[in-house]
Parts: C-alpha cells; structure tokens; sequence
C-alpha cells in the first residue's frame, strides 16, 4: 500500500479524481549520465540524486516548522531522519528571509561525461506542498566552463516550470535559486527534467487505463501497462504533421502519471513510450507504454553457470548483463535466500528474474518509484477492506480447482546428472491426487515445492470491480466482504484502473486459505 495520509479515504460519498499524464520530451539518456551537486547542504532525509532519477511526484506531503507547513488536517506527514519518506527530491537546508532571498544562493550543478542537447529545461518543485522558488536561472556550459546560454525566471507560481533554453553541447548545467514565493522557505526540488515535460491533466484525458499484474506463485511475470486517450484536435500527435511534436517522441521515453482523489495526488508509476496512433480525422490520440520488464524481452541471458548464490546476488547479475538502469526494492531478508545460479542459456532476462523470484519464494514486480521490487505475500495484514459500500456489485468468486502435491524439477545443465525432484503435499487419505508440476533450475531447497502448495491452497479467486483505491498495490493482502456476511483475506494478483469521467477499479484477488 503506498503511503497516504491520515484524510485519505478513497471510498468517500462524493470523490473528484483527477489525473495528470506527464511525457518527457528529452534526450532518453541525460539523466542516466548527470552527476548531481550542490553548494549548500541539503537536508538529511533528502536526497539530490533524486533530482534527475526521472520521477517527477513527491511521495508525501511532508510536514515541517516553517509557516502553514504544520496544518492539522490529517494531510501533513513528519518526515523521518533516514532516507525512508520515498521520493523526496532535494530540499537546501538553508531557508530563505522575509523577503524570501537568501545570505547564500543555493545552486543545483549538474555535469555530464559527454555532451547533451536540449530545447529547454523543466523544474519541478514539491508537488504535494506546492512550494516553489520564485526567481531562478538556468544556464549551461560547455566542456571548457564557456556559457552557451542562459535564461532568467521571475514570479513564478508554476510547480512545474518550463524554462526556455535552446542548448546545443553542454556539459554542465547550472540552477541558481535568488527567492522563494513564501518567505521562511527552503528550495525543494523534486526533479530537474533535461527538456520539456508536458503534463495532460483531466481536461485533456479522455480515458486512462494503468494494469499491474503479476501471478500467485510467480508462473509469468507480467509488464504493466498504461493506455491513455487524450484530447488531439490540434492533430500534436498525428504522426504526418511537421509542427506536432510526435516527432520529438522517441521509444522508451518517460511518461509519469498521478491520480488524485479529493485534492490527495498518488504516484501511478513510471512508463515508456511504445507507440502512439492518432488518425487524421480522429479528435483524439491513444499513447501506449510499458513498464521497464518489457524491455527485458529484447536479449538473452546467458549468465547460468553451476554453484549457487544469493537472490539479490542473481537480480543484479542479470540487470547488468541486460545493459538496463534498473534501480532495485529488494529487502534483505528476500536478497539473501540462496538460490542456484544454472539459469538456463538463452533465457530472457525477463524468464530469468522470474525464475529468481519463484526460486526465492517471493514476489516481484515494477514499483511506483520505477524499481524492481521484491515482495512477500502477508495474507495475515489486510490493508484494505471490499465491502457491499465499496463494491459496485457482489464480487464474482470461483474455485480455481484442488491441488494437492506439488513436485519442482531442478535440472542444472552445467553440472550434469539427473535432475533433482523436491516435493510438498497435503493430500488427505482416500482424496484424488492432484498434482502441480513445476519446472525451475534455481530452485534450491524443499521450501519452494512447499510455498507453491500454501499458495495454491488459496483457491478462491475473486474478479471485483470497486469504487477504486490507487493506493493499493500489487501483492497487497485485501479483506472482502461475501453475499453471506463472512469476510477473505486475499492477495491482489492484477488491478486495473480506469479513469473515464469516473474512477474505478478492478482486481483480481486470491484467497480462501490458510493464513
């Protein structure tokens, strides 16, 4: 569940959602290469490489002891002293006066090991507080320290500020901060994006529609998948029309969406240009992206080799052989189950981190914050309740079918010999077998053939549709409510949201067993 605040309440009477679809019209390398630096201190619990790690969405409203920044509301958070409130950006330590200028000028540097191009540049400050800096620069340099160009912003109010700066080759770009909007006020910078970022809101948005999906006992590993519709009269994205900008969209360029309901904005993650089809006589344009395991189809993994080693040890192995920036989510706990290292040639980096993940009897999938994440299912902790109030019509529940043995087939290629058979059942006396055969390399022990049985025991598969929780994630463990008045615990598998006019939300959940 991602972290809200204490007023959040997705089943409210009366909702108002509101959507916010950002595309990065940028170079798709520049912030995988900037190196971030600034001359003033910034608080402890931010952090500047947040700046340019493409997530343009502050995690929380955080509370703090500057003027109205304390509201007892229930939408302020405290922050804690370690770098555990997710995507804050950076905030300078230093605050500004009355008139909100500062004894010293804090100044974001950004340089760069080959040089970058961009049309512009984009800042964005605290999205949840909405504190901005009023008066700003931009100016960028070239390898040898020589200004290429520079450009001055004054009484801004923009949380998310365009500033025009053509800029052929630079190697250093420069922020300097001169006044905030409110006095008493530290700069908080969640993002300093190389080019433009352009942001379709509700207005624009004739439908979106974001699925996460992943699987019980991880037999696939899904990508999620964001689809939106937006308004396209002035034919922007038709791909013929020379002053559109669908031609400054490239594959694998960013697009970062956000849900709001009753004003309280949620990060819906971080996706990447695929296609876009727009005809010339439709009024509007349908973008599709993916997330980051779609581009892990592309190449082979031929890393395997007999021995073992730790789960944590296989992802990173596998993420660098696929040449990809994968940030990683992965607990200690999970990273250090051990696991065989014979995954087998020609596998997809995709194949192989599901393999690790059902090996390590765990789950993963594409975080908000655009990590690998790793996650074990608790269906003792229910975050969210389905009720008949939540629910817009009784969910529709099934018997997905006993199984009572489980056999997990270890065949190491590089080592040789016959493959290993592990085996879990619970079959009772004089009930029909009924077996589940898996096939996985990297399993190492008993527990997996016994973590799929616990698993599988949840037969119950729940398809609901509800008013819509955009807080609520993947793996999450959920209570519903039956016809009959009892009450499941059961894991969301896949949940899909779909904004048109209204907000709703539909999962799919799996329950009925042991806790």
């Amino acid at each position: 569940m991602q972290a809200t605040s204490s007023a959040w309440n997705p089943y409210a009477d009366e909702i108002t959602p509101n959507a916010a679809v950002q595309f990065e019209l940028i170079d798709v390398d520049a912030a995988e290469v900037a190196s971030a630096a600034a001359n003033v201190a910034g608080l402890s619990f931010t952090d500047i490489t947040q700046t340019h790690d493409e997530i343009t969405q502050n995690s929380l409203k955080l509370a703090t002891l500057a003027p109205d920044q304390w509201k007892l509301d229930g939408t302020w958070i405290l922050p804690r002293k370690e770098k555990t409130n997710g995507e804050t950006g950076w905030w300078s330590s230093a605050q500004s006066k009355a008139a909100g200028n500062f004894t010293v000028n804090p100044i974001l540097t950004y340089t760069f090991n080959t040089p970058q191009s961009s049309d512009g540049f984009t800042i964005v400050f605290d999205t949840k507080a909405e504190e901005v800096a009023a008066d700003f620069t931009v100016s960028t340099y070239d390898a040898n320290g020589t200004l290429i160009a520079g450009a001055a912003v004054s009484d801004n109010t923009d949380v998310i500020r365009i500033v025009e700066c053509p800029s052929l080759n630079y190697s250093k770009i420069t922020v300097t901060f001169t006044r905030t909007a409110k006095p008493y006020r530290r700069v908080r910078v969640t993002e300093v994006v190389f080019g433009y970022l352009q942001q379709f809101t509700k207005d624009k948005i004739v439908n979106m529609k974001i699925t996460w999906e992943s699987a019980l006992y991880m037999q696939n590993l899904a990508t999620s998948k964001l689809s939106v519709t937006i308004d396209n009269s002035d034919k922007a994205y038709n791909v013929l029309n020379p002053e559109g900008i669908y031609k400054f969209l490239q594959q694998g360029q960013g697009i970062n969406t956000m849900l709001a309901l009753n004003g309280e904005s949620i990060n819906m993650g971080r996706y990447y240009f695929e296609s876009a089809t727009a005809n010339d006589d439709a009024l509007t344009a349908t973008i599709t992206a993916y997330d980051l395991l779609y581009r892990l189809d592309q190449g082979k993994c031929n890393i395997g080799a007999t021995g073992t080693w730790t789960a944590a040890q296989a992802v990173a192995a596998v993420i660098a052989d696929s040449g990809e920036e994968i940030k990683t989510d992965i607990p200690a706990a999970i990273g250090a189950r051990v696991i065989r290292k014979c995954i087998p040639p020609d596998t997809t980096h995709r194949e192989a981190l599901r393999l690790i993940a059902q090996a390590a009897m765990t789950h993963i999938y594409i975080d908000r914050l655009d990590r690998l994440a790793a996650k074990d299912i608790d269906f003792g902790q229910s975050v969210d309740e389905l009720t008949a109030d939540t629910m817009t019509t009784w969910g529709n529940a099934k018997d997905t079918g006993l199984i009572n043995k489980v056999t997990v087939e270890v065949a190491d290629e590089y080592a040789g010999g016959d493959p290993i058979i592990y085996t879990a059942t619970n079959q009772q006396a004089g009930e029909p077998l009924q077996l589940l055969e898996i096939s996985n390399p990297l399993a190492n022990s008993q527990d997996v053939a016994k973590w799929i049985l616990k698993l599988v025991g949840n037969r119950n598969q729940y398809t609901i549709t509800s008013q819509g929780n955009p807080a609520r994630d993947l793996a999450d463990c959920v209570s519903i409510e039956s016809v009959y008045g009892t009450h499941d615990k059961a894991a969301v598998i896949k949940q899909e949201i779909n904004l048109s006019g209204s907000l709703l939300d539909s999962i799919t959940a799996y329950g009925g067993g042991s806790v």
